[in-house]
């Protein structure tokens, strides 16, 4: 991948998760709640309209790495991030934390509500920085965990269908 390309991804990448709130921790240790067989496979998404933007299209596939994680790839044309996921149970809710694998950003979390219709979408929503108002570290991950089931927490990310 040449320089410029390499440039575009971390921007393209950046513009995505801008809106995310970044934990320098995850809400929990891997194994503490199961992994959910629904969401392997290969899953065609698209984000929600913005005003302004075009529509990205992607692919994400998920696959389980071992008994407590995912491992994730998320592909947009050429370009691909690769993530390590796991679920963490709270209250009635589950959340992913996700960790990009090989990023150009720093490392860090973000987390995931994902849900699974009848009609077999999986939506995707992620706990929005502007949400948080200004907080960050420990006081972030327990507004996070007091607020799971507050929609106004997330931002709508993804739609996705089974391909």
């Amino acid at each position: 991948m040449t320089v410029s390309r390499q440039l575009f991804a971390v921007a393209a990448v950046s513009g995505l998760l801008s809106a995310c709130y970044e934990s320098p921790e995850p809400l929990a240790k891997p194994g503490k709640a199961a992994l959910d067989s629904q969401l392997s496979g290969e899953w065609l998404c698209k984000s929600p309209p913005r005003e302004g933007e075009s529509q990205k299209e992607a692919v994400l596939w998920v696959i389980p790495f071992d008994s407590k994680q995912y491992f994730a790839e998320w592909r947009e044309g050429d370009d691909v991030s690769r993530y390590r996921a796991y679920p963490t149970q709270v209250g009635h809710d589950r959340l992913l934390n996700v960790e990009e694998l090989t990023s150009h950003l720093g490392k860090g979390w973000v987390f995931f509500r994902y849900s699974l219709g009848t009609d077999g979408t999986l939506r995707l929503s992620v706990v929005s920085e502007d949400a948080l108002g200004g907080l960050k570290g420990k006081a972030a991950l327990e507004a996070i965990r007091h607020r799971v089931a507050d929609d106004s927490l997330y931002e709508a990310f993804a739609v996705c269908r089974s391909s």
